[in-house]
């Protein structure tokens, strides 16, 4: 089977969790005998210089990319707020991409294409007028969901007039656009609900991210003097920035003063002013960092205080498969089934947060032994070649038989 894969931002190198769990799909995909090609916007913001690609670190066997501008143009964005469509969608509407995908699509007969995220969307119906191929939007998240829990935590009114905006505007999109795929691939049971509530009547699938667990090596916790607690993620991501900001005015300084033996580790690419001004003691900035998973492995817990977001996060499976704790608010844990206490821990507000780390501080072999029960929960639930199987089976059943 040929599958051409279609993404806003470059996948390679992986460096953030949307880049992990596009290339685990399409790995899985190669193993089983597909041939996968890439088309992806290669963004200012994200920027991936071709030249440094490994070739044998990827499953494509063809890259097209083409540039494009994402830095926000606040004239474009004033003017939007006259009319009715999103400034989310607009921004990633490229006609480059468009005559990039249908020279593609005219030269190269493809099985199946798969568009990751709802931004490629509005590519679908260029699509179909010169292809046969099988319409997979794959939902990384619910992006309106995203922008609603912002402005519910948002006390700015003008900031929350505008996101309660871009949260109408986007759930309208996701709504008109319900019949121009195939299937949906959801990235968690929660998400294919609220899709099923917003009238997506298509065959759709809950597919979690893959783990593969071959680069993740066990990193049980060891006692030794120092206890490193750590954050990792995009820094220039709203819900993000929110989260790190709200840890460390509300739960980090009460933590710190309790303890002489702790630090915490922040890293993140692309971070915005108030992330890199951010002054604790106790706190050491990394910037972006090389490898998230060395980075990862060098902590001992691994803190997700998200007030906002949808769809899973990537960092938390990733830490899991290392064998890390895990401390998250039941955001951060959307549409994945741990067991509180058992191979992660809950907090969702400043009391829980501390209450939780507390417990994890004084009792070290916590540390330890909910690390590897995260570890065993990843290795049962997360296998990449699994979930590749089972959207190939569902394509078949709601296509023609395929080989692969």
């Amino acid at each position: 089977m040929k599958i051409l894969q279609i993404c806003k931002k470059m996948p390679l190198p992986p460096k953030d969790g949307e880049a992990v769990a596009v290339l685990s799909l399409a790995k899985a995909y190669k193993s089983l005998g597909c041939k996968i090609d890439l088309l992806s916007f290669n963004t200012s913001k994200h920027f991936s210089d071709p030249s440094e690609i490994n070739n044998d670190e990827h499953p494509y066997e063809n890259i097209d990319t083409v540039n494009l501008n994402t830095d926000i143009n606040y004239l474009g964005a004033l003017f939007n707020l006259l009319g009715s469509s999103s400034y989310n969608i607009e921004r990633f509407t490229s006609k480059e991409m468009k005559k990039k995908l249908q020279h593609i699509l005219l030269h190269t007969s493809y099985d199946v294409v798969q568009l990751e995220s709802l931004y490629m969307a509005p590519y679908a119906e260029h699509i179909k007028p010169i292809s046969n191929a099988f319409i997979i939007m794959r939902s990384h998240n619910l992006e309106f969901k995203i922008w609603e829990d912002m402005a519910n935590n948002q006390s700015n009114v003008l900031l929350r007039w505008y996101y309660n905006l871009a949260a109408r505007r986007l759930k309208k999109y996701e709504q008109d656009v319900k019949n121009s795929f195939d299937l949906l691939l959801a990235i968690s049971e929660i998400d294919q609900k609220e899709y099923q509530k917003l009238s997506y009547s298509i065959p759709s699938m809950a597919i979690p991210i893959g783990i593969e667990l071959k680069q993740y090596p066990k990193n049980f916790y060891e006692e030794k003097p120092m206890i490193k607690l750590a954050y990792i993620g995009s820094l220039d991501w709203r819900p993000n920035i929110e989260a790190v900001e709200w840890f460390f005015k509300e739960v980090w300084p009460t933590i710190y003063k309790n303890y002489e033996n702790i630090e915490f580790h922040l890293a993140g690419r692309n971070p915005v002013d108030v992330i890199k001004n951010l002054e604790h003691p106790g706190l050491y900035f990394h910037g972006e960092i090389e490898s998230a998973i060395d980075f990862i492995s060098n902590q001992d817990i691994i803190i997700v205080p998200l007030l906002s977001g949808s769809g899973v996060r990537v960092k938390v499976l990733e830490s899991m498969a290392l064998g890390k704790l895990v401390i998250s608010s039941s955001k951060g844990f959307e549409g994945i089934n741990i067991q509180n206490n058992v191979n992660a821990m809950v907090a969702n507000d400043t009391e829980e947060f501390i209450a939780t780390i507390n417990k994890a501080l004084e009792s070290k072999k916590t540390i330890r032994q909910v690390g590897e029960a995260a570890r065993l929960f990843i290795e049962n639930n997360y296998n990449p070649e699994t979930q590749a199987r089972q959207i190939l089976k569902l394509i078949s059943e709601h296509n023609k038989p395929i080989e692969i």
